[in-house]
């Protein structure tokens, strides 16, 4: 089914525009309300307090007003301010946040996740930086028509494979990836396929993200973080996290933090 329609340009039911004057209604002082042009969006929790002891970050004094709920929105000040938020996780929050931070005035997005490892040389701590992205999540396809795999915006994708080739602090690799919004249905046929594929690492977000910034035309690219790895047999064991992870994790958030405060 084709859920993506080019040329439906009806009326948008529950608008972003709609839920931002909703919360600004409420508000007393909507002076400093707003996003900045550079917006990270981190996928799980704990990542500004990893974050923290390198900058300085403050929460803004309102939320981001998004439909499927309000969270806090934090800033890295600088030459350029950065705005970022917590807890992006699966497809449709995500959505629904970067919708919001786009009407808000977000004009580049640069995501961070986590994501298991499908290709057998990956391990643990490992990071990948998608250049194509399968899509196996439901939100993307209200954007774009099935047949076409998510992709970053080029300039953004080349300049962050160039900033960590520099760095060399951390096994990179780059490639595709797959996003899918079914966790227990990554079954093993199903990630033989994807490693028969190519596919790297499989997250629940990016998928979402890259097309939807597509959509509106806004510069985006994104950068995974491997969680965890499993040996794709009948008897494999799935391992998840460890030092190493949180060794690498907080290395790679720091470093695309430094990229995005350069881009």
């Amino acid at each position: 089914m084709n859920w993506h329609s080019p040329d439906d340009k009806s009326r948008i039911i529950i608008s972003p525009q709609a839920e931002i004057e909703g919360y600004t209604n409420k508000l007393g002082d909507t002076a400093d309300f707003g996003i900045a042009e550079r917006f990270l969006m981190l996928e799980t929790g704990k990542d500004i307090s990893r974050l923290q002891s390198r900058y300085s970050i403050k929460q803004e004094a309102f939320q981001l007003p998004a439909f499927l709920g309000k969270r806090p929105i934090y800033a890295i000040e600088g030459d350029q301010k950065i705005s970022l938020i917590e807890m992006a996780c699966s497809a449709p929050v995500a959505v629904d946040a970067l919708e919001i931070a786009i009407a808000m005035g977000c004009k580049k997005l640069f995501a961070f996740g986590l994501c298991g490892a499908v290709a057998e040389k990956l391990n643990v701590g490992d990071v990948i930086i998608p250049t194509e992205i399968m899509r196996e999540e439901g939100t993307s396809y209200h954007y774009a028509v099935g047949n076409k795999n998510a992709r970053p915006d080029e300039n953004l994708k080349q300049s962050l494979l160039d900033f960590f080739a520099d760095k060399q602090q951390l096994n990179v690799y780059s490639g595709k990836t797959v996003s899918t919004d079914a966790v227990f249905r990554q079954t093993l046929k199903k990630e033989l396929n994807w490693r028969a594929n190519g596919i790297l690492g499989v997250d629940m977000e990016m998928s979402a993200l890259l097309t939807v910034a597509e959509f509106h035309n806004i510069p985006a690219v994104s950068l995974l973080v491997v969680s965890d790895k499993h040996e794709l047999t009948d008897s494999g064991k799935w391992h998840w996290g460890g030092d190493i992870l949180e060794k690498n994790r907080k290395i790679a958030l720091e470093l695309f933090v430094e990229f995005v405060m350069e881009t």
